[in-house]
């Protein structure tokens, strides 16, 4: 009987030990304009420093959308989309199996990824959208999948359905999953219904009289010169740090505004607004203002 125990523990500690393997996780930083690493995973959280781009970071965990991760000396989260993680696997003995006649872990993932879609997709096929910055397309819809390929700036590209916070589209014959809140839906997206409202509305307009023509003319340029929030809107533009050091990017448009991050040297960002002395400004994941005085319209 005690031998029978004995051999029982022996082939249980030798399964666990075939079955377990350990790994290391690194990752590059995919960001040309570097990535920020922040003290909590939110957009909100404080930053920390920013890294640049190509760095190698050593992955410590996995948290929603965001990793992480340790850099020199410091501790923190960056957004893994930006991150390209790598993973090494120290091999370990094999057990011979016999063949199990069932679907595989990736081809059951796959398949419920199609299940869902099938169910939350809203009907919607839309077409034609331009992009306007590089995104990455994903085998699935998910930040931790594959990268299939990349949807360069100015491309078109073709919504077919979308899922929760993820569109499936279709580049230059790739067929894959970019995230949502790369599209303006309301801006960039035109079905074939509101083609046909468009060009019949089109139609009508041609038997309006000058006096109405120029009442539409006047008061669509009343629109474009609206002020939100004291800060006057203008059309999206290339800028970039022009200082030595950094310079700070401030959440209202005053000195003595709280400060949210700092960009260095020649970082690229978009200008969409402007408020006094002050550009309102977009960089990655964080909109704030910068003194005009530090920008400027090509590197130097």
């Amino acid at each position: 009987m005690n031998k029978l125990k004995k051999f029982s523990i022996c082939l249980f500690g030798g399964i666990v030990l075939i079955s377990t393997s350990s790994f290391a996780r690194t990752g590059t930083v995919n960001a040309p304009n570097g990535l920020v690493l922040r003290e909590t995973a939110s957009k909100s959280a404080k930053s920390i420093t920013t890294v640049g781009d190509d760095a190698t970071v050593e992955i410590l965990e996995e948290n929603g959308e965001w990793y992480k991760v340790k850099y020199r000396n410091y501790e923190g989260y960056m957004f893994s989309e930006y991150v390209e993680a790598e993973e090494i696997i120290e091999e370990t003995p094999k057990v011979e199996e016999e063949p199990v006649k069932e679907n595989s872990p990736i081809q059951e993932e796959n398949s419920q990824v199609v299940e869902q879609s099938q169910e939350n997709s809203n009907g919607a096929y839309l077409q034609n959208v331009v992009v306007n910055t590089n995104i990455k397309i994903y085998l699935i819809p998910s930040v931790t999948s594959k990268v299939i390929a990349n949807a360069e700036q100015n491309k078109t590209i073709t919504i077919n359905y979308e899922v929760g916070d993820w569109l499936n589209i279709t580049y230059e014959g790739t067929t894959g999953w970019i995230r949502k809140y790369y599209i303006n839906t309301q801006s960039q997206i035109t079905n074939n219904n509101e083609d046909e409202q468009s060009q019949n509305t089109g139609n009508n307009n041609l038997n309006t009289n000058n006096s109405e023509e120029e009442n539409k003319t006047q008061e669509q340029n009343n629109s474009n010169q609206q002020v939100q929030n004291n800060t006057t809107l203008i059309e999206n533009k290339k800028g970039y740090i022009n200082v030595s050091t950094s310079a700070n990017i401030r959440e209202s448009a005053s000195t003595s505004a709280n400060i949210i991050n700092t960009l260095l040297r020649n970082t690229e960002v978009t200008i969409i607004g402007e408020e006094g002395d002050f550009y309102k400004i977009q960089y990655i994941d964080i909109t704030g203002y910068v003194s005009k005085s530090l920008i400027s319209d090509k590197p130097v």
